[in-house]
Parts: structure tokens; C-alpha cells; sequence
């Protein structure tokens, strides 16, 4: 797949005793963000998505002892609508890669849905909290 847009996080985490360069422990977390703008939504798309996301995984993730989390999220846009399968698919899309048993981090692969059309939001176990970001809010000016 090629992506339209893609965006990358990292937040980095650390103590330190007196001095800066006295570093007690650090941790990463990253995040990836991959949008792809298409009109079709299609058991292959989801099938090439999640491929995608695990090449982008051996390629951006690098496990080590300050690595605590990476997030790959797929993001579809698509003026809609997707069969009701899809959506329940995307719902129940669940994947997780750990590193050395957890010592080095973890992996998470997330999917959003997003519907231009109807302005509806489908969001996988994972994303449901960065799905927020994405679902239209009206303010009370508007109402």
C-alpha cells in the first residue's frame, strides 16, 4: 500500500539523579500513524493493510532495553459505506508483537475506519481511545 500521509511520535521518558547526565532509567513510546485515502474497503485492502503495518513494524521498531511501546495505527478514509462484516472485523482486529518477552517492549497494530459520508468513526480494540480524535464533535454554538 502506499500512504497518503503517515506521522510519527516519540515521547521519551526519564529520571535522572542531580544531573541530566546521570540518566537512573529511560523508556520510548512511539506511535506511527499510516493514512490511506481509497473508495473501496475490501477483505484484500484490510489483508494489505495489516501486511503493511507489520513491514512498517520491522522497519521503524527497534527493540532495546529503553523501548517500551510502538503503536501502528492504519487509517482509512473512505466515503463509505463498508459492509457491516468489515466493520465488525475491524471491531474485533486485535494483534500485539512483544520483544524478548516483553523486556524490550512491545508492538501494537491498530486499524480506524473512517466513513466521509456519514461521518461515522470504526475503530479497532486498541485505537478506540485515539478513535476520539477522529469523530466529528458539533459545539453548542452549532445547536
Amino acid at each position: 500500500i502506499e500512504f497518503d500521509l503517515a506521522a510519527h511520535s516519540n515521547i521519551r521518558n526519564e529520571a535522572y539523579l542531580l544531573f541530566k547526565s546521570a540518566v537512573m532509567y529511560a523508556f520510548d513510546n512511539n506511535e506511527y500513524c499510516f493514512v490511506k485515502k481509497t473508495d473501496q474497503v475490501n477483505e484484500q485492502f484490510l489483508v494489505k493493510l495489516e501486511a503493511a503495518l507489520a513491514e512498517a513494524a520491522k522497519r521503524y521498531v527497534v527493540p532495546s532495553d529503553e523501548h517500551m511501546s510502538t503503536a501502528l495505527t492504519g487509517v482509512i478514509l473512505t466515503p463509505g459505506p463498508v459492509d457491516p462484516a468489515l466493520k465488525r472485523y475491524i471491531e474485533r482486529f486485535r494483534k500485539q508483537q512483544s520483544y524478548w518477552f516483553g523486556l524490550k517492549g512491545w508492538s501494537s497494530y491498530r486499524i480506524i475506519l473512517i466513513e466521509t459520508q456519514t461521518q461515522s468513526v470504526t475503530a479497532s480494540k486498541e485505537a478506540q481511545k485515539s478513535a476520539k480524535f477522529f469523530v466529528p464533535q458539533v459545539s453548542a454554538e452549532m445547536t
